[in-house]
């Protein structure tokens, strides 16, 4: 039984968020995206979507640099509007802080456009059905209705992880969700 809101999830993850010693998020960070790298669904993708860490979130910047080097097409998001887009980068000199102080894609790169992408996705609280609560803007809920034939994987410390978070409709569950100790698979027909 969900004895929280999501407003609370939030709250009570970004505190614990904001107590981790940054030498653990980075060692964790690291974990996370091992596994990641090992996944069969990694391992044959030729396009990652993923977000740009900020404000102690799983780190992404050694894994999206990685991707680069092993020759994938790697593309991160820039809100415009009411929508999240991806565009390609092929550095990370190509992300920039942007006036809300989020890290984004200059404005010269392409739009991605993969068919079939690997999306790496955030979140602040997560369940093991791999349901999640996000900030409460719902760009990436609206972007994966969107972009169905994404693979998805969500990438979460375990202090992240409750028994069962609250969703509504529009809530878009992930594939998988990936923890430094744990893994977490969604059945789904792919």
């Amino acid at each position: 039984m969900i004895t929280m809101t999501k407003e609370q999830f939030r709250k009570t993850v970004k505190e614990r968020r904001g107590q981790a010693a940054p030498m653990d998020l980075a060692r964790d960070s690291e974990i996370i995206f091992r596994k990641i790298r090992e996944m069969n669904a990694y391992l044959i993708a030729s396009s990652i979507y993923c977000y740009v860490d900020f404000n102690n979130e799983v780190q992404t910047r050694s894994f999206l640099a990685q991707a680069i080097a092993e020759g994938k097409q790697v593309a991160v998001p820039r809100i415009e509007k009411d929508a999240m887009h991806f565009y390609y980068i092929d550095s990370l000199r190509q992300i920039v802080t942007n006036k809300n102080g989020l890290p984004e894609p200059k404005q010269n790169t392409e739009r991605a456009n993969s068919a079939n992408a690997l999306v790496i996705v955030p979140g602040l609280a997560f369940d093991p059905s791999c349901a999640r609560i996000g900030y409460g803007k719902g760009y990436y809920d609206r972007f994966l209705r969107e972009e169905r034939t994404h693979m998805t994987v969500a990438v979460a410390y375990d202090f992240q992880v409750f028994e069962e978070v609250p969703q509504e409709e529009g809530d878009v569950r992930l594939q998988w969700l990936i923890t430094e100790s744990r893994r977490f698979r969604r059945d789904v027909n792919l």
